[in-house]
């Protein structure tokens, strides 16, 4: 009786996971047969920032401009380990443990950058930095690398919010430059960098990239940019300006929004996955949120977005499938993931039944049997 019962117990389960199963299938179907559903989710995939008011620090106010040599030495020299002397600054300055300057405020009025870092190949994070220098740029990096800047503000510097030279393997992530009088971002002769940024309202460029190769630039944003959003260009004295890759980008109402200048095309797509364009021209006729023809980008390079981003309001087709009652003419409209659900359940069930079948028919072992 015991095996009896253990049996019915195990078919009960079985039985009531086969149902559970077809429950779930039945209402991931229904959710993705569901065109606007599915429109909803994906709506907004190439737009990630939402325009807010930046974070500004709230503890360490600085009204002088602070220059980090990561090469000083001696005593009178501004380094790393003079640096740590600041309450603002803490780490090591390795992978594990890096320099991090957070929670800081710079407001100047100076030719040079608010904060400047050079000549350093320490890890360091520059954690919710805010940086207005209305004569010159906000945050400088020269010649470094292994370093990264999230979630910081460097709006309404008079020159750059940021200008980058010879900085490579390193990261600008969630992170505003608005409304500066030239450009989001200058960056020439730097390397295997990912931008992640706002770059918006600018006076000349959103984001340059001068004789830069292999860096991403993904779910970024460029409005409101004077002359262009994304410029990528090359310059006789410094390297080509190769393999960038940009995808799931925001552009809207920038002069131009995008220009390559290089001597190759660079990658303005990945692996199908292009970016929106609010001057983009073409249809999606089926559907899938991808424009059917590629988006041109400006410049000598001749390069194309593949797959931009696309949604022109169109309705999902409906498959139709003949009527069985050869009186009625009509066709019968039938949703394609309809069909795929009833099938999904038959077959469930169908096969609970046959193992709930089995189970309870496996007659218990007698006592001269092997346990």
């Amino acid at each position: 009786m015991k095996i009896i019962n253990s049996k019915r117990k195990l078919s009960f389960l079985v039985l009531f996971g086969a149902i559970l199963l077809t429950i779930s299938i039945f209402s991931t179907v229904t959710l993705y047969s569901n065109q606007d559903n599915v429109k909803d989710i994906n709506s907004k995939p190439i737009n990630p920032f939402e325009i807010t008011n930046p974070k500004t620090s709230d503890y360490w106010e600085l009204t002088e401009i602070v220059e980090i040599d990561g090469d000083g030495d001696g005593i009178a020299e501004y380094n790393w380990t003079t640096a740590l002397l600041e309450d603002w600054c803490s780490g090591y300055g390795n992978s594990t443990d890096p320099y991090i300057i957070e929670n800081v405020s710079i407001l100047v009025s100076s030719a040079s950058a608010g904060l400047t870092i050079k000549d350093s190949d320490a890890y360091f994070v520059l954690n919710n930095v805010t940086i207005t220098n209305d004569a010159g740029d906000g945050l400088e990096l020269n010649t470094i690398s292994n370093g990264i800047a999230q979630e910081c503000n460097f709006n309404e510097n008079g020159n750059s919010g940021i200008y980058m030279n010879n900085v490579n393997d390193s990261a600008i992530v969630f992170t505003y430059c608005i409304n500066n009088t030239m450009d989001g971002i200058y960056v020439v002769d730097s390397n295997y960098n990912l931008f992640m940024v706002d770059c918006s309202g600018n006076g000349r460029y959103g984001l340059i990239l001068a004789s830069c190769s292999e860096n991403m630039i993904v779910t970024s944003q460029f409005i409101d940019n004077v002359e262009a959003g994304l410029v990528i260009v090359e310059t006789p004295e410094h390297q080509d300006s190769v393999n960038n890759t940009v995808y799931v980008n925001y552009f809207e109402n920038n002069g131009i929004n995008a220009v390559d200048n290089s001597t190759l095309p660079n990658n303005w797509d990945f692996e199908g996955i292009g970016n929106e364009w609010d001057d983009y021209g073409g249809v999606d006729a089926d559907d899938d949120l991808i424009g059917d023809t590629p988006y041109d980008i400006s410049g000598t390079a001749g390069s194309v977005d593949n797959y931009p981003y696309c949604d022109d309001g169109a309705e999902s087709e409906i498959i139709t499938l003949p009527s069985d009652d050869d009186d009625d003419d009509e066709a019968k409209e039938v949703d394609i993931f309809t069909i795929i659900t009833f099938a999904v359940i038959f077959i469930g069930v169908f096969l609970a039944g046959i193992i709930l079948t089995k189970l309870i028919t496996i007659k218990p072992k007698t006592k001269g049997q092997r346990k």
